[in-house]
């Protein structure tokens, strides 16, 4: 399973973890097939990682796991931001429909990937 394309460096996932309230699994089988985590920071939410299995893309997983990262933010009264790489437009269209919209572009974000630069996408608590 993988949320970005290329290897992950040090402890990203772990420390994301350790650092975030709130994460969520998706199981199939007794298999993980998906993942997001919200991060807290007062008045905000972000959701640091999502991730679905290759294999098991296009089934709803994805939009399940940010449905729920959103209810929660929502309940809270927080909005949403979130960043993903320019050329993700599976991502940025799933995310899309689900309210967020383009709020800025921040060049070589993602210093150890081919494609570095990143959307930082936001949703309002009101929406």
């Amino acid at each position: 399973m993988a949320a970005l394309p290329g290897p992950v460096q040090g402890n990203v996932y772990k420390d994301a973890l350790v650092e975030s309230e709130c994460s969520w699994v998706a199981l199939k089988r007794g298999k993980v097939v998906g993942a997001v985590i919200l991060h807290s920071e007062n008045d905000k939410a972000c959701i640091r990682t999502l991730a679905v299995d290759a294999v098991e893309r296009g089934q709803g997983i994805g939009r399940m796991l940010v449905e729920k990262a959103i209810e929660t933010a929502l309940g809270r009264n927080q909005s949403l931001y979130l960043h993903v790489q320019v050329d993700n437009q599976e991502a940025i269209e799933l995310y899309r429909r689900l309210g967020f919209t383009v709020a800025e572009t921040l060049t070589n974000y993602y210093r150890r990937l081919a494609s570095p630069d990143c959307f930082v996408m936001t949703r309002d608590a009101r929406s």
